[in-house]
Parts: C-alpha cells; structure tokens; sequence
C-alpha cells in the first residue's frame, strides 16, 4: 500500500542533528513507526528551510522511505554553527499545495494523509480543492486535526472530501461543540466525513462510519507512560487497512468488521508504544500481532457497536 503522509514537523533545540530517538512531531513519528512495522512504500513530504533540511535528513536517513521535501527560503530561517542551535521560524508548516499536487501525480497513494490540519497554514487555505484531487488520483483520504489557533471553520467546505476524520476528544470536542465522544463522533459525520475516529486518551476511542457507532475500550496498560501524540494508532490503523486490502472504490463499502479490526491494531499500538518506549527495538509487527493474539478478543469482546442514522 503506497501511504503519502503530509503535515508539519518540530525541531528539537537542543540538538544540532536529526537523532533517531527524538520526536519531531506527529507527521514524522507516522512515518517512523510506518516504516518500523515494515511498510515498504512510504512517501514523506514537508517544508523545511534549506539548513534544518540536513537535520531532518539526519532523522529520516535509516528509514526506508521517499523524502520530497519543499525547500522555503526565509529570512527568520537560521543555523547558527558557533552557538549550535537551530531556528526554523513560521517554514516547518508551510508545504503549499501545488507541492503536495505534484506528489500526488507522481506517487499515486493508496492513502494520503493529511497530519495536523489547522496548523498547515497553506494546505488548510486549499484543503477541500487538495483531497478532491487525491480522489480523483485513486486515494483515500485520511486527516487528523491538530490543537488550531486560529480555529476549525476551514473543515466546513472540507468535510465531504474527508473519507477519515481523526481528532482527539479535546479536538473534537473544539470542532462540534460537544464534550461527549459519541455525540461529537457523530456530529462529524453528519457535517460530511466519510468515517470520524475520536480518540480518548488511554481509554479507547469511539468511531462512526454515518450509520453504526463503533466504542473501543483500549488495552490493558501495564504502563503510566504519556504517549505524545496519537502517530502509534493512525500508523496501525493503515496497517490494518493494508491487511484488509482495502482501497478508495471500496471504501463505500467497508464492513464494520474490517473497520474493527484496523482500530484494534491502532489502539493494540498504543499499549505496545506505552510497554517499549524505552526499547523501540521492540516496536515491531510481530510483538503487535502479539498483542492483539493474546489481548484483542477481550478487547472486542468489550466493543459496542450500535445503529445510528446522522
């Protein structure tokens, strides 16, 4: 399955090379563990400034994946060799979308995920005109929403376009208004999402595909771990989409129980992210499927699923 992944990316300032054990934010931790549990065809694209470019290569250089990234020539965009810090001001957000378009065209996705809409100053301008395109090209569409500052008014015209809506409960609390995660899981697909995921942290997550509500209690976790972002579950998710085969003609027409299955890998990657956080030799397919072997009957055992028409 050929995954596109779209979104910002971070800077740690107290490093002046890209070191493989920090996190650089959501976009880029995807793409890690994508490529951890062995999916082959990973396409990376960001903007960067043209020094942290190497920074970032520095991060990516072991992983086994296609690095487009967009170079932003910027005055505030900075490497300072004698103090040795890195400063990338207002460029790491900036991938425009004639970029994205082009890589597109050229990658043909499966699936292209758009990462921390809201913050994507650019693509969030052209959102709608961007997935209405990967549509047209043969891909799903899959965007999760970041923290927004400026707010959630740019996903209105977008919603139809959106096959995978994925957002936070504090997020989607934000977008919908309500606190509750069915409600607001609901509310999204009513607005026009294809499939919301609303995502409660260490306690499941809740899905609506416009008819069925599906309720995912999480794993069992054996530790206390804050996890920082949500990039353990959306890259198990696609894992679980590439397992079922699944592809944009059938995406009408996907089962409950194949959407079951690919959040029970998502939420079955957030306890394995949680039990080796220290140890990410140990973040593999093989202990996932372990997992999920020895934890996922219970854990679908204890799924709800109930009809609901928007």
């Amino acid at each position: 399955m050929r995954i596109l992944c779209i979104g910002d990316w971070v800077i740690n300032p107290e490093s002046t090379s890209g070191n493989s054990s920090e996190n650089l934010g959501q976009t880029i931790e995807v793409v890690k563990k994508l490529s951890l549990l062995g999916q082959d065809d990973i396409t990376l694209a960001v903007s960067t400034d043209f020094d942290s470019k190497n920074y970032l290569l520095d991060f990516i250089k072991d992983l086994e994946i296609n690095f487009f990234p967009e170079i932003i020539y910027s005055s505030q965009s900075k490497y300072d060799k004698d103090q040795k810090t890195l400063n990338s001001k207002d460029v790491n957000n900036l991938i425009s979308p004639n970029h994205v378009k082009n890589i597109i065209k050229d990658a043909r996705p499966d699936i292209l995920y758009i990462c921390n809409a809201g913050n994507l100053k650019n693509i969030d301008l052209e959102l709608p005109q961007i997935l209405k395109f990967a549509h047209e090209n043969g891909a799903i569409t899959f965007v999760s929403v970041g923290k927004s500052l400026s707010g959630y008014r740019f996903l209105t015209s977008a919603f139809l376009q959106i096959d995978y809506l994925f957002c936070s409960i504090s997020e989607a609390r934000s977008i919908t208004g309500f606190t509750q995660a069915s409600r607001a899981a609901k509310a999204l697909t009513a607005g026009g999402a294809g499939i919301s995921i609303v995502v409660k942290d260490y306690e499941g997550l809740e899905a609506h595909d416009g008819y069925t509500l599906i309720e995912m209690p999480s794993f069992s976790q054996t530790s206390s771990v804050e996890l920082k972002d949500h990039s353990s579950i959306i890259s198990s998710i696609f894992i679980g989409m590439y397992q079922s085969g699944m592809v944009y003609e059938q995406l009408k027409h996907v089962s409950v129980e194949i959407l079951k299955n690919a959040l029970l890998l998502g939420l079955a990657a957030e306890k394995m992210e949680a039990e080796f956080i220290n140890n990410k030799n140990e973040y593999s397919l093989n202990n996932l499927q372990k997992i999920v072997e020895s934890e996922g009957g219970a854990v679908l055992k204890a799924t709800r699923t109930t009809e609901l028409v928007p």
